[in-house]
């Protein structure tokens, strides 16, 4: 939250950091260097993509996600669209008979916009040993 406030600061208003990419910002913060994965390109290969996420945060890497161009007021499955997403982390675990790949993602919008799909705060797929 620090650092897009910062980054806002920077533009004069979060009205104008609207748009960009989250690893051109990422990078003239941080000033450290960043890459992009584009979903289409990546995530063919879902095992893949999860494999370099659990590896990039287990080695503490700022991860980042945002979504398609949009509005402040679309939303798909509770994603706010044209909005960018911290990663907290990428995770594995055990569940239902099967193993699940998983990305803990903060929610910037509070009460407005939130995971509304599987795995979501209010899915009843979490039982006590998925939360353990």
């Amino acid at each position: 939250m620090i650092l897009e406030k910062a980054w806002a600061k920077l533009h004069g208003s979060y009205m104008r950091t609207e748009g960009g990419q989250t690893a051109h910002a990422s990078q003239h913060l941080l000033g450290y260097p960043a890459f992009s994965m584009e979903h289409e390109d990546e995530v063919k290969d879902t095992t893949k993509f999860m494999r370099k996420m659990m590896a990039y945060d287990k080695r503490d890497f700022v991860m980042l996600a945002s979504t398609n161009s949009g509005t402040n007021d679309e939303f798909v499955d509770g994603i706010v669209q044209g909005h960018a997403y911290t990663i907290l982390a990428a995770v594995k675990i055990d569940a239902h008979g099967r193993e699940w790949d998983l990305l803990a993602m903060r929610n910037p919008w509070g009460r407005s916009g939130e995971w509304s799909g599987d795995w979501s705060d209010k899915s009843d797929l979490w039982n006590d040993d998925c939360k353990e």
